[in-house]
Parts: C-alpha cells; sequence; structure tokens
C-alpha cells in the first residue's frame, strides 16, 4: 500500500494534470511489490472492457465488479505502457503533465489509442 500511494505522489509530481485515472491508478498498481497475476485473471474472466470514458473518472463510482476490471485495465495499459516506453516514461509524462494531450504524447512515442485498447482486448482472451 505504501508503494501504490507513494507512486499516486510521484506522478502528482510528474504530471500535475492531465493524467487519465485509468493510467494513475495502473502506474500504481504496477510498482506494487506483488504479483499482479489475478488482474490478468480479472480481465479475462470478464471477458469485455470497459469504456475508455468510463476509466478517465474515479473507479469509486463504479460498482465492486466494474471497479476489479478497471484497475484490471488500467494495470495491463500501464505494464504495456511501461514495456513500450521505457526510460521515456518519465518524458512521456513530462508531455502529458505540461498539458500535452494523452493521445498526443502516445504519438510522439509511435503508441496510438488503439494499441492501448488493443492490449485490454487482448487481456480478455
Amino acid at each position: 500500500m505504501v508503494t501504490h500511494e507513494y507512486v499516486h505522489a510521484a506522478l502528482q509530481s510528474l504530471a500535475p494534470r492531465g493524467l487519465p485515472f485509468w493510467l494513475n491508478e495502473g502506474l500504481a498498481t504496477y510498482f506494487e511489490p506483488v504479483d499482479h497475476a489475478w488482474l490478468e485473471q480479472r480481465l479475462r474472466a470478464a471477458g469485455t472492457t470497459l469504456s475508455v470514458g468510463d476509466l478517465e473518472q474515479s473507479f469509486g463510482r463504479l460498482d465492486g465488479a466494474d471497479a476489479l476490471l478497471a484497475y484490471a485495465q488500467g494495470f495491463t495499459a500501464a505494464r504495456m505502457l511501461a514495456r513500450r516506453l521505457g526510460a521515456n516514461f518519465p518524458v512521456f509524462l513530462q508531455y502529458v503533465g505540461n498539458g500535452t494531450s494523452l493521445e498526443q504524447a502516445l504519438l510522439l512515442f509511435n503508441i496510438t489509442d488503439a494499441d492501448v485498447q488493443r492490449e485490454w482486448r487482448r487481456g480478455t482472451r
């Protein structure tokens, strides 16, 4: 739990605005020093994904099953971005934090919204 909250604080410093809720929670979950297999299992068990619009705001408004699914989607997207961006991840966060839209910041690193959504769909298989 400490790591999760620390990551939120670090993200607030790196990208004080513009970071969607799914990415904020996804990164905080990604960096937790635990096995995340249960999140991948949750995504597969759902067989579907929530829309990006459902993931933009606090997961607290979602029911328990959808909230778990939202965390699973956030985690899988954060993992994919961490792998693809590598050492460029802080630069990406700075772009977003400085007002560059998420979509534009992703494109700077040859990643599209469709790539993120494809990762979510892949997790349901």
